[in-house]
């Protein structure tokens, strides 16, 4: 529930730009810490929520938020930039 098609989506875009095994165990890696991360976030949650209050999930949920849109960003303008130079060298 928690990887959704954006999430897999995401993973599936970052990994088109690995070349070589080093970058694809980087991803691993990242994968493995994000999920990590995930963990604690799960097993801690309530408590946490319960310390910060509505208002440090709130700044916490924008913060996440800005991260999201920050990666959204990049996979749009990659694919426009990817898109416009295919364009350009099929009419030439």
């Amino acid at each position: 529930m928690i990887s959704g098609p954006g999430a897999i989506g995401v993973t599936m875009t970052l990994s088109t730009h690995c070349q070589r095994w080093e970058e694809y165990l980087g991803c691993l890696l990242g994968i493995g810490l994000f999920s990590g991360i995930v963990y604690l976030c799960l097993f801690l949650g309530e408590p946490l929520v319960r310390k910060w209050g509505y208002t440090g999930v709130g700044a916490l949920t924008r913060i996440l938020g800005f991260f999201i849109l920050a990666i959204a960003v990049q996979l749009i303008a990659d694919g426009s930039l990817e898109f416009l130079s295919t364009n350009q060298n099929q009419t030439r």
